[in-house]
């Protein structure tokens, strides 16, 4: 029967990916300043590559593992956004070069991170409704709806606050 063959081949795809997505993880941007867009810009590749394989997945038209490809291709974004996020500009950076380094870092979250975010988001959103559409309750189907219900909380929309900014941002209000 044909459906097997195509559930075999998206799972078989879809497991394959377990690898490449381990070495992109690994890959988290650091410091100094040279380090850290080498490393934006293989992570952004990697990234690209992933979520290519993922979007193999998603077309060979199986729902149960288009669905996983879909939380998975989420994840790897959110795995971008929040490896970024975490980054913390060294102590030795102090005063003007501090503030020149959290400027920096500030344009590279607006130029490249946000809409990274929003991307993420995006993927969950459609992972949602395709496991809605396609009548797809699996383990992959619970964890984008509770990424889809995370996101529409109390938060500020942003995930997580980045390490780099002077202010923190709590109940609306900034605080130094």
């Amino acid at each position: 029967d044909s459906g097997f063959a195509a559930q075999y081949a998206a799972e078989s795809n879809f497991q394959a990916i377990a690898k490449d997505r381990q070495k992109y993880e690994e890959l988290r941007p650091r410091f100094p300043p040279q380090d850290l867009i080498y490393m934006l810009k293989r992570k952004q590749k990697a990234l690209v590559k992933l979520a290519d394989k993922y979007d193999a997945v998603i077309n060979m038209g199986v729902p149960d593992w288009g669905v996983a490809a879909l939380l998975e291709k989420a994840e790897a974004y959110e795995n971008f956004v929040k490896s970024y996020r975490n980054l913390s500009i060294p102590k030795k950076y102090q005063g003007e070069e501090r503030a020149e380094t959290e400027k920096a870092l500030k344009q590279i979250d607006d130029q490249m991170v946000a809409p990274l975010e929003t991307k993420m988001k995006e993927i969950v959103k459609v992972c949602v409704d395709k496991a809605s559409e396609f009548h797809v309750t699996n383990e992959y189907s619970t964890k984008c709806q509770e990424k889809l219900d995370g996101q529409s909380g109390t938060t500020i929309g942003l995930l997580p606050q980045p390490n780099y900014w002077n202010t923190r941002i709590s109940g609306g209000v900034a605080k130094k």
